[in-house]
């Protein structure tokens, strides 16, 4: 029994030691790596006036989605029905409220994670804002936009999705942030955010773990930063051979995927309508607040002139589209690249009305 005694407390103090290092990074070291936790926790200016921001943060970080799967043909999906404090998904859908018992019509709603619903609760994505004007109208609105999906995956969905879309309902593609990410800034036209999420559950698994220690641990974050030279210059280490034949590329399968969704809901009979949606780098003449977001990652800033080659290029390949880039410049919303706060869905959903 004596080595068991012996390791009982050559653990406990390798925990207090451990502890006491975290103790003593948290007080003294400021990482010059962006810690989002510690950003949301600031509350900054989107969040300023957002009745549920202690919902909201707690969801952005405490409350974690399970994990998403994929389908055969590289649709994202919840294996079941979940729900954290003011987030909740059914049948692989966002919660849309309030809810309606009987409609004429449905609009259908596609896109990423902000039409998901990142960074607001299930009364403000941008699907429940649009349901609130039109629910004595008798029209149900239904949220299909997933987190980190492409267009290509959104035209997977909407056809999968076909035979509950009805001739004479709506369809909105509010989107184009990953595309432009995963073209441009990545160097991968075409590909997907979510393709590798089950190829290896041990490496999920390690994802997952690294993900709450940079979270959760400032003495983790030491030591990242020791291992990755945080101390050097900090620049983005992102693909940065952007070429004109690269974005026009990027652009160009854009407006491809935008006019293959249009045709199919042609065939249906169905309404179609796409919104170009906006992002930090769209901003221009940004105001302090957007400055300084704009440092926490070099990569946002050095978006910013390919992104606008980019939606130059698909606006004349898309000319129906409808360009929303900069409804949010200058009015301190974003609390990353491409996410906003409540009031930014609800000046979208304006825009889309």
């Amino acid at each position: 029994m004596s080595w068991i005694k012996t390791t009982g407390i050559i653990l406990l103090i390798t925990l207090s030691f451990l502890l006491v290092l975290e103790t003593s990074a948290r007080l003294f070291y400021n990482s010059p790596v962006f810690n989002v936790r510690k950003f949301i926790n600031s509350k900054p200016a989107p969040f300023k006036n957002d009745k549920n921001f202690s919902i909201v943060a707690k969801n952005l970080y405490d409350c974690q989605m399970p994990d998403t799967f994929l389908t055969d043909d590289g649709i994202p999906y919840f294996a079941e029905d979940w729900s954290c404090t003011g987030t909740s998904s059914t049948n692989n859908k966002r919660v849309t409220k309030p809810k309606i018992l009987s409609w004429y019509k449905t609009i259908h709603v596609f896109g990423g994670s902000t039409v998901w619903g990142s960074g607001v609760v299930d009364e403000e994505t941008i699907p429940s804002l649009l349901q609130v004007k039109l629910v004595n109208k008798n029209i149900r609105v239904i949220n299909h936009g997933r987190p980190s999906i492409v267009s290509l995956q959104q035209n997977k969905i909407l056809k999968k999705e076909g035979r509950e879309i009805k001739k004479g309902d709506i369809v909105i593609y509010y989107d184009g942030g990953n595309d432009f990410w995963r073209g441009v800034m990545l160097n991968d036209v075409g590909g997907t955010f979510t393709r590798f999420n089950v190829i290896n559950h041990q490496l999920l698994l390690t994802a997952k773990i690294k993900r709450w220690l940079n979270l959760n641990s400032e003495l983790y974050q030491i030591l990242s930063d020791v291992k990755n030279g945080a101390k050097k210059k900090y620049k983005c280490e992102l693909y940065e051979g952007w070429t004109q034949e690269n974005i026009e590329k990027s652009a160009e399968h854009y407006a491809a995927m935008i006019s293959q969704a249009n045709e199919f809901t042609e065939k249906k009979g169905v309404e179609f309508y796409h919104f170009y949606q906006p992002a930090l780098y769209d901003v221009l003449n940004p105001t302090p607040y957007e400055k300084s977001l704009f440092k926490k990652d070099p990569c946002w800033e050095a978006a910013v002139r390919p992104r606008l080659l980019y939606t130059n290029i698909f606006l004349k390949k898309s000319p129906n589209s409808y360009d929303l880039s900069t409804i949010f410049s200058n009015k301190d919303l974003f609390f990353d690249f491409i996410h906003v706060s409540a009031l930014g869905n609800r000046i979208a959903s304006k825009h889309i009305l």
